[in-house]
């Protein structure tokens, strides 16, 4: 009876232990998906975002105050990820809950938009966690216009960057 209990008992743990998602796992499907991946910069409560979107992708419905049909490739898009991973930014990724917040992936640490400069979404189709949309808060000013900064130098669109960049 208590090898059928602890057998039950390891069963079940074993069904939940496979549901939760794990940070190393959508950072490697985030890093191995080149391709597909999509960037929004975002700024919490405007109007106004850019939008970064693979070639095979088409975008409609964009309104003057947009700047989201900027075309990328693996390239650029393997640059927008060495200039997150350097800047230390892809340790904690965020999912998107209820309300406007957003809780880590490997933790209980949250963030609400209104505490925020910025912040990055990344989506990409590839994996098999589950998870196809992750997002990087950028809390302070400075480091905003930093991240901003680095991210247009991959790009010719410096119009919609700089934009951004007066918004922050």
């Amino acid at each position: 009876m208590k090898k059928i209990a602890f057998l039950l008992i390891f069963s079940i743990s074993n069904l939940y232990s496979q549901n939760i998602i794990s940070h190393n796992e959508v950072l490697r499907e985030l890093m191995d998906d080149k391709e597909s991946l999509q960037t929004t910069l975002i700024i919490p409560n405007t109007e106004f975002s850019i939008g970064i979107y693979p070639l095979f992708y088409d975008v409609e419905d964009l309104t003057e105050k947009q700047c989201g049909d900027i075309k990328t490739n693996q390239s650029k898009n393997t640059k927008i990820l060495e200039i997150l991973k350097e800047r230390n930014l892809l340790k904690v990724l965020y999912l998107s809950k209820e309300n406007n917040k957003y809780e880590s992936i490997n933790s209980k640490d949250f963030f609400l938009e209104s505490e925020v400069c910025i912040f990055i979404q990344l989506n990409y189709d590839n994996g098999n966690s589950g998870v196809h949309q992750v997002f990087i808060p950028i809390k302070k000013r400075k480091n905003a216009k930093i991240i901003v900064k680095a991210i247009s130098s991959i790009f010719d669109n410096k119009y919609c960057f700089r934009k951004f960049k007066k918004l922050i």
